[in-house]
């Protein structure tokens, strides 16, 4: 009963931070940075060795200001280190272990921090919209929620559509979720614009109270067509593995309001210094509620802004806007394929491949280019065939071909898929 009583206050005071002004946010912040400092500095032995690099002690750092005095890290710090030097030993470890797609950069398996995966936690971070008008109403728990995504989820009230299963009998799995009936989905902006554009040509009656675009890029032609579809407001987010959800739209839709009771982020220049409102740069994040697998001055790989300004809405939490995040589908006999399938089938090789591409040759012939790390093998390139063809089918022939780079879109995103059969012809 105590601690249903504590995580309800707790829950309670995320919410209302947001309302409170600028000066409480960053007193909150400020407040968590100086206990997860000395705690890294102690117990974890990778941060431990890059403040004595930077002659820094965690007595130094006691305001926001100061957190520019540590280094920036990234995933290539963690990569090919034991698990021992950048996780909190000092106690059992109950995160949950993901795994990154490496479309931004060298991919690791992140632990992000155990109370992600509890309700009132986790759907604060991801459908702070629900809350933000009235924070003591504690609406998305009760709420049935659909997804259209590529891994499972088992938990009460949520409805799963594999994307596969979306994208090749689309007809059904429509069905399936109009019989469920939910009061959200969930899917990436692609596939949303599928179901809309779906919808609306067989006439379908498919109304949730929200949907929430998660994971791509979400063009304003494409919002359009959603929310005249479904007939309902479509939320924006961004997160990543690493973290989870680091912000979300609120109702004017104008920039993600970060979830500031979490997270400190920071834009930084190329050389390393803050960027002014406004100034796109390099998305640095400081997660300050993990203590097991800490991130701390995270380069996330990602190019955007940020500004303080109070928005129309009457938070104060800051606004992040994202570029790049675009999806993409492979046709390959007949069947259609989303990139999240493919990140799903190499996510096991994460450890040993810093980035990859899945290039369309002809209708049955697909090509697996990776950029190997140091502890690629060769006679890793058979088990990533067998892991693709899992995916796509025996039909479809499938070869790997290692490169020393993958090209990048101009958002500067890896061109995870790519269609070479047309220029072929």
């Amino acid at each position: 009963m105590f601690n249903k009583l504590r995580r309800q206050i707790l829950f309670f005071k995320f919410h209302v931070l947001h309302l409170r002004g600028v000066t409480a946010i960053k007193k909150w912040q400020t407040g968590r940075l100086r206990r997860l400092i000395p705690m890294i500095a102690s117990h974890i032995p990778l941060y431990a060795e890059l403040l004595k690099k930077a002659d820094i002690r965690p007595a130094e750092i006691r305001t926001l200001a100061d957190l520019k005095k540590l280094p920036v890290t990234s995933k290539a710090i963690f990569l090919n280190k034991p698990v021992r030097e950048y996780t909190n030993r000092s106690r059992s470890l109950r995160g949950r272990w993901a795994q990154t797609s490496g479309s931004s950069g060298a991919p690791f398996n992140p632990l992000r921090r155990r109370h992600v995966r509890l309700p009132w936690y986790g759907d604060s971070l991801h459908y702070r919209f629900l809350f933000w008008d009235k924070p003591w109403v504690v609406r998305a728990q009760g709420m049935r929620i659909a997804h259209i995504r590529v891994l499972p989820n088992n938990k009460l009230n949520h409805l799963v559509v594999p994307v596969t299963d979306f994208l090749n009998d689309t007809a059904r799995a429509v069905q399936c979720i109009i019989d469920f009936g939910p009061h959200i989905i969930e899917s990436h902006a692609s596939i949303l614009f599928e179901l809309a554009t779906y919808v609306h040509k067989h006439g379908l009656v498919l109304s949730p109270r929200y949907v929430v675009s998660v994971s791509e890029n979400l063009s304003p032609a494409t919002r359009a067509v959603v929310q005249e579809a479904l007939h309902c407001p479509i939320y924006n987010r961004y997160g990543l593995e690493e973290f989870g959800t680091v912000g979300v739209e609120c109702a004017q839709h104008n920039g993600f309001h970060v979830n500031c009771e979490s997270f400190v982020v920071e834009i930084l220049d190329d050389k390393g210094t803050p960027c002014s409102d406004g100034v796109f740069g390099r998305v640095i994040v400081t997660d300050l509620y993990n203590d097991e697998m800490p991130f701390v001055r995270y380069d996330t790989g990602d190019c955007g802004k940020i500004s303080w300004t109070q928005c129309a809405c009457g938070l104060y939490a800051p606004r992040i806007w994202i570029e790049g995040r675009y999806g993409a589908f492979l046709t390959l006999g007949g069947k259609r394929y989303h990139h999240f399938e493919f990140d799903a089938a190499l996510d096991s090789f994460m450890d040993k491949i810093i980035s990859y591409q899945v290039v369309k040759l002809t209708e049955t012939n697909i090509c697996v280019r990776v950029l190997p790390g140091p502890a690629y093998h060769t006679s890793d390139g058979p088990d990533i065939v067998k892991r693709v063809q899992a995916r796509i089918g025996e039909n479809i022939a499938v070869s790997v071909q290692c490169v020393t780079s993958i090209p990048r879109v101009p958002q500067g995103k890896s061109q995870i898929i790519k269609d070479e059969s047309v220029s072929a012809l």
